[in-house]
């Protein structure tokens, strides 16, 4: 991960201070865990960049989405969810480019 990616993460959920920091921290490595797990079944399609590109286009739609987050409800479930949704969408972008050639 290169630092502009790490600073461009945290400036995603209006990080300043260090509370803010490790909640980003922490959002990321959960996020990170989803992408791979699931991905997996899409690995051969699926190059290295390809991969740091999921997760981070994943962590940016958890960031977009913090808003609807309802406090109490099942935070990990919350998140896995839109990981799903992303690793879909990027295999549905990913098919409809190999059918086109």
């Amino acid at each position: 991960m290169t630092k502009a990616k790490t600073v461009s993460r945290h400036n995603n959920i209006g990080c300043n201070n260090t509370k803010d920091y490790l909640f980003g921290e922490y959002l990321y490595f959960l996020v990170n865990k989803h992408i791979r797990k699931m991905a997996g079944k899409f690995y051969s399609i699926l190059s290295d960049e390809d991969m740091e590109d999921l997760v981070h286009d994943a962590y940016l739609r958890v960031c977009d989405k913090r808003h609807q987050y309802k406090e109490g409800g099942n935070f990990n479930g919350w998140v896995w969810t839109i990981c799903r949704n992303a690793v879909y969408d990027y295999a549905d972008a990913k098919r409809e480019y190999n059918e086109d050639f």
